[in-house]
């Protein structure tokens, strides 16, 4: 079910609505919103996160990145959290849709992971507190300059909140911003000496499947979910005029 708002008519009420909904389903989609409210919003949630190429990343097709499963490439993208090598990933991302694709690809999955979590055993409670899992990515494909960082996929905090750190491209291929033909394709996964851990990726791969929410993000609508709990994907299109941007909270 779609949860949403249109501020045209209902002025201030967005804020609070964004924040009654993350707290409660951990995503929230707006309709009908014009990009010049979208920033002053957005600050009153909290903070932006400065990416690689500033407040805000243009989500479009450029040349040059076709052999990649990136967010400048029309590929698929496998199931991740934004930022897994920081300290602390972003809280919140943010989706804002100048140029929807017009082909049927395009959608983003999302997948909330708290019922996921609760019903793991503590056993894998622990191996997936303890394991450090090396965070890799390539940020700029083309000039490859890498940032990583070892960290546990689950990180718990004392009041019972906490952030879940996942790559489906670094599993399976081996770094966050994946080339599709990686010769070291499922090396990565294997390397981890962890026979259990290895069973949770496919795990969570199989619930993340069949629990996913399907987007189709309309055109001026604005999706938010919170990234340190709730696991995105993207689908493959082949509409190069799709275009989106993407901001991140802190």
């Amino acid at each position: 079910m779609k949860h949403e708002v249109d501020l045209k008519k209902n002025g201030k009420l967005g804020k609070d609505f964004i924040l009654r909904e993350l707290a409660a389903k951990g995503h929230c989609l707006i309709e009908n919103i014009d990009l010049e409210k979208v920033r002053p919003l957005l600050k009153e949630l909290g903070e932006l996160f400065i990416q690689e190429a500033g407040q805000e990343h243009l989500v479009e097709y450029n040349a040059g990145y076709e052999e990649f499963r990136y967010s400048k490439s029309m590929n698929e993208i496998g199931p991740h959290s934004e930022y897994p090598y920081y300290d602390i990933p972003p809280k919140i991302q943010v989706l804002y849709a100048i140029k929807p694709s017009d082909c049927e690809g395009g959608q983003t999955y999302t997948c909330h992971t708290e019922r996921f979590i609760k019903n793991l055993s503590q056993g894998e409670l622990e191996m997936l507190s303890s394991i450090q899992i090396d965070f890799k990515a390539n940020t700029d494909l083309q000039n490859a300059p890498i940032r990583h960082k070892a960290f546990p996929v689950l990180t718990q905090s004392t009041n019972g909140s906490y952030i879940f750190r996942f790559s489906h491209n670094l599993f399976y291929y081996g770094d966050v911003n994946a080339n599709i033909h990686s010769e070291k394709k499922g090396d990565f996964l294997k390397s981890i000496k962890n026979q259990d851990f290895q069973l949770f990726v496919k795990k969570f791969l199989d619930y993340f499947e069949k629990n996913k929410q399907v987007w189709s993000i309309p055109k001026k609508g604005l999706l938010l979910w919170n990234n340190h709990k709730v696991v995105h994907a993207r689908a493959s299109y082949n509409d190069s005029t799709r275009k989106l941007l993407r901001f991140l909270l802190t």
